[in-house]
C-alpha cells in the first residue's frame, strides 16, 4: 500500500512539474511572439563591436579584429533564458497569474511591468578577456 501511495504521489508531483514547465514554456512563447523582448541583439552586438574597433589601435587590421570579436561573441537562446529566469524569479502561483495576464491582448500590455525581471537580459555574450588577450597578441605580431 505504501509503495502504491508513494508511486501515486511521485506521479502527481511529476505531473505538476510538467504542467508548470508547460505554463512557463507558454509564457516564453507569448513574450517572444509579442516581441516584448528587445529584438535587436545582433544590432547591439554590432554596435559594441564597432566601438571596440574604433577604440583599438589604428594599426590593427580591422578584418582580423572583427574576426576576433565575432569568434568571441555568442548569442543567448532567448526562449531558454526566459524559461530559466521565470523559474528562478517566480513561484507557481505567480506563474499562474502571469498566464492569466497574458491570456487577453489588453492585459498583455501590463506584462512588461510584471515581467521586468525577465525582460532586462542581455541577448549576447562577449568574452571580453579573451578579446583583449587576442588583440594584444595581434598587436605584438
Amino acid at each position: 500500500m505504501r509503495k502504491i501511495l508513494f508511486l501515486l504521489i511521485f506521479l502527481l508531483s511529476n505531473s505538476a512539474l510538467a504542467n508548470l514547465d508547460n505554463k512557463i514554456n507558454y509564457i516564453a512563447d507569448i513574450l517572444i511572439k509579442e516581441q516584448y523582448l528587445i529584438n535587436d541583439s545582433k544590432e547591439r552586438a554590432d554596435f559594441v563591436k564597432r566601438q571596440l574597433i574604433e577604440k583599438s589601435a589604428k594599426s590593427l587590421d580591422n578584418k582580423k579584429l572583427e574576426k576576433i570579436i565575432d569568434d568571441n561573441t555568442s548569442f543567448v537562446d532567448i526562449k531558454e533564458e526566459i524559461k530559466k529566469r521565470i523559474k528562478a524569479n517566480y513561484t507557481e502561483e505567480e506563474v499562474n497569474r502571469l498566464m492569466a495576464i497574458l491570456e487577453t491582448k489588453e492585459m498583455r500590455k501590463l506584462a512588461k511591468d510584471v515581467l521586468s525581471k525577465v525582460l532586462t537580459m542581455p541577448h549576447f555574450k562577449m568574452d571580453k578577456e579573451k578579446i583583449i588577450y587576442e588583440v594584444k597578441e595581434l598587436k605584438n605580431k
